[in-house]
């Protein structure tokens, strides 16, 4: 009897911590998606633009021809900070992000070359490319904006609140701007839900 009593008092721990756990994912998803449209205000003296996938071409001989190309997600992060750019709403260029394996070109190494192509001064990019992910392309870069009077992020909807959260953790209040264009919606439900997790790992594991 009094096993009994232990056993059904474990089961509902295990039920309760399991619900308590999967309200916190669903909380922190809604987190997520309510910092899509982003939270910087315009003008600003300088971005940031995040990196994202980019792709290595090869010839048929396996050999690397062209190097490391700007996937979907880098080009709509570039092109909304240069469309901001000429519009002057702001004035310089934070690229962040490093080479994954295979790579040529880091991250910002592909943006700084976009940007330079659609007409933004070199003079007006700066690049950090030793980074490998939202965490430290935060605390690579920080240092390198400190001339910058004020600093938005920009990159996709789905990213902003970890960036954000994430800053907050580094004692950086760090405004967002999202990036235009949307990918697919697949990939975008995707997307939140292991950012939902990703800021979940950071809060208990800083």
């Amino acid at each position: 009897m009094q096993f009994s009593r232990v056993r059904r008092r474990i089961v509902v721990a295990l039920v309760s911590a399991s619900c308590l756990v999967v309200l916190l994912y669903v909380v922190t998803i809604g987190w997520v998606l309510a910092h899509e449209r982003g939270s910087a205000r315009l003008p600003a003296d300088c971005a940031i633009v995040f990196g994202a996938t980019v792709h290595v071409v090869w010839n048929e001989a396996g050999k690397v021809i062209i190097g490391s190309e700007a996937g979907p997600g880098i080009r709509r992060r570039i092109d909304t900070a240069i469309d901001l750019y000429r519009k002057g709403l702001i004035h310089r260029l934070f690229l962040t992000g490093g080479k994954g394996e295979g790579m040529v070109r880091s991250e910002a190494e592909v943006m700084r070359r976009l940007a330079v192509e659609s007409g933004v001064r070199a003079g007006d990019t700066v690049t950090e490319s030793a980074s490998r992910s939202t965490k430290e392309n935060l605390e690579d870069v920080r240092p390198l904006t400190a001339s910058c009077s004020s600093v938005i992020g920009i990159s996709d909807a789905y990213h902003l609140a970890r960036i954000e959260f994430l800053a907050r953790q580094q004692g950086w209040n760090l405004t967002t701007y999202p990036s235009r264009g949307r990918p697919s919606l697949s990939f975008e439900i995707a997307s939140v839900f292991r950012e939902a997790l990703g800021i979940i790992f950071y809060a208990t594991f800083p």
